[in-house]
């Protein structure tokens, strides 16, 4: 059930931050327990040597919930709090990037020197 609840947690930041994309690289016994779990995930190229041996890979979070809810009726309400997660994920999911806010803010800076050009700087915070 612990693992159930970060899940859930996962979740709840990915609608709250406009996230539908969950990229990974993990161990291939994790990645079988969670498909177990019906949370599966798309391999992304070969194995990699990352810390030990790791399958780069995603997930496409919508289309994850949709086959959750098939395949473990149960985690997927636990997961999704009882659907709450789910439909606002589907709402997401059709609302375009520019107004989704998808996480990256582009932001410019001044240095101190006059002469130098403005910057642009790509930061990860919403």
């Amino acid at each position: 059930m612990a693992c159930l609840s970060l899940i859930q947690f996962l979740l709840r930041q990915c609608v709250e931050r406009g996230v539908v994309y969950w990229t990974a690289v993990m161990e291939a016994t994790f990645l079988r327990m969670l498909a177990r779990m019906g949370v599966h995930f798309t391999a992304i190229g070969p194995v990699v040597f990352h810390h030990g041996f790791r399958q780069p890979c995603y997930c496409y979070l919508p289309a994850m919930l949709e086959r959750l809810r098939l395949e473990q009726r149960d985690y997927w309400d636990v997961i999704t709090n009882g659907g709450e997660l789910s439909q606002r994920m589907a709402l997401l999911a059709h609302t375009p990037m520019r107004k989704q806010g998808c996480g990256i803010r582009h932001n410019k800076y001044v240095t101190d020197a006059p002469r130098r050009p403005q910057r642009r700087v790509v930061s990860f915070v919403k």
